[in-house]
Order: structure tokens, then C-alpha cells, then sequence
């Protein structure tokens, strides 16, 4: 996003993929995240989640992601920074 808007300053969007067994640790992060699964099963802060599921994580909360299945598990997510 080149420009604010009256409740965003900065808009991130990644395409990310994680392998099989892979994961991550996100400190409680500074902004609100939106993630939408594309394809396979993610664990989302200890929580299974299926493809084609669109959840926020508001700022503050704890975030982590593993893919627990066995084929490579896609997801965007969406960075909203205020």
C-alpha cells in the first residue's frame, strides 16, 4: 500500500508456503493478521486448520504456524498495521 488510510498505515501481504514438519514463533506481534489457508492442513498457535479458512489474529496474541501434515500447506497472510 503506497498511501494511509484513516485505520491503516501499512498493509503487508505475503504468500508463504511451509513443508512438512516445518513451523515458526511469532512474538505477540504489534499488528492485526489476517490468514487464509490455500492448501493442506496448518496448525495455527496449537489449533488444526483446514485449507480455505480465513482467521484474525488481533495485535497482542501469541502467533505460531507448523504444518503437521505430509504434503507442503500454503497460506497469505495479511500484516494490518494502525
Amino acid at each position: 500500500m503506497d498511501s494511509q488510510t484513516p485505520n491503516v498505515k501499512r498493509l503487508i501481504i505475503q504468500s508463504m508456503a511451509l513443508a512438512p514438519g516445518a513451523d515458526f514463533d511469532v512474538d505477540s506481534a504489534s499488528h492485526d493478521t489476517v490468514i487464509m489457508t490455500v492448501t493442506g492442513g496448518l496448525e495455527i498457535s496449537g489449533q488444526p486448520v483446514a485449507a480455505h479458512t480465513v482467521l484474525l489474529r488481533p495485535a497482542g496474541d501469541e502467533l505460531s504456524i507448523a504444518n503437521a501434515g505430509q504434503e507442503a500447506a500454503q497460506y497469505i497472510s495479511f500484516e494490518y498495521y494502525r
